[in-house]
């Protein structure tokens, strides 16, 4: 079982590259809620998760959806419902909010 990292503020690339060092281990999960979900509209994000050896990057799709991101994430997170995020916390051997 892997950590699972919810990232629930919106950070520019700089800072989620800080708390992933400090934080983030191999193989660690990491799923986007709330308004933190825009923070995946930089550029480059998804080779700086690779290279901190993140396992997989989720968005909540309901809070992509509400802010009207979801078309904008070109593949940067595998979208998630409310069922699979539970399913994700349930999973995890801890669960990291920042």
């Amino acid at each position: 079982m892997n950590n699972l990292h919810l990232i629930s503020q919106n950070m520019s690339r700089p800072e989620l590259e800080t708390k992933l060092k400090l934080l983030a281990q191999h193989g660690d999960n990491v799923l986007f809620i709330g308004e933190g979900v825009s923070s995946l509209l930089g550029n480059g994000l998804k080779n700086t998760f690779k290279e901190f050896g993140t396992k997989q990057i989720f968005a909540l799709e309901c809070d992509c959806t509400c802010r009207g991101i979801s078309a904008l994430l070109n593949g940067a997170a595998e979208l998630v419902d409310d069922t699979e995020m539970v399913f994700l916390c349930a999973q995890a051997k801890q669960i990291i909010s920042w």
